[in-house]
């Protein structure tokens, strides 16, 4: 089987746009396939998002020390369906609310030290913007819990399960 192993490194140190790539969107491929170490060629530790966007679709993440997947409170998530992140710290590292509404179906979380979406904001509170949190499978971690204030609008599908941080609280005014 022929596998491509993509090098992020010029793309970590860009704009964080990933240029042309050789197989169409709906294709399954796999890439960057080398186990993590800090040593092999075409190995990371983890993806790592703090600007610009990402869409993420039929990959693997595997064997991280410490996250799968973090998008900064800059970071775009554009897209992040029919991943699988497994032997992690923790899988996916939220830096605000709104980044919960592109993370679309298909996803799977497994064997994971921390086996939960953490989101570490507290403030829900852009007008007129709604996030919509929907099941995953696993919990979603509210490091900071969440305050939805002025005209901003949180909604919570069936299924959806969430662990917060102690001492760390939900609370709802002006709607």
């Amino acid at each position: 089987e022929d596998k491509k192993i993509v090098d992020l490194t010029a793309w970590l140190a860009g704009d964080g746009i990933i240029g042309k790539i050789d197989h169409s969107p709906d294709e399954p491929v796999q890439e960057n396939v080398t186990d993590s170490t800090c040593y092999a060629e075409g190995s990371y530790e983890e993806v790592v998002l703090i600007y610009g966007k990402l869409s993420m679709k039929h990959c693997t993440v595997n064997g991280a020390t410490n996250y799968g997947v973090f998008v900064g409170q800059d970071g775009n998530l554009s897209a992040f369906e029919n991943n699988i992140v497994k032997n992690t710290k923790c899988p996916l590292i939220l830096s605000n609310h709104k980044q919960v509404n592109n993370l679309g179906t298909g996803n799977a979380y497994s064997n994971n030290t921390k086996n939960m979406i953490e989101v570490d904001n507290y403030w829900l509170d852009e007008d007129n913007l709604t996030v919509t949190y929907n099941n995953q499978g696993v919990p979603y971690y509210l490091t900071a819990g969440v305050h939805v204030d002025g005209t901003a609008a949180m909604n919570v599908n069936a299924g959806v399960e969430f662990v917060l941080a102690y001492d760390q609280n939900v609370s709802v005014t002006n709607n």
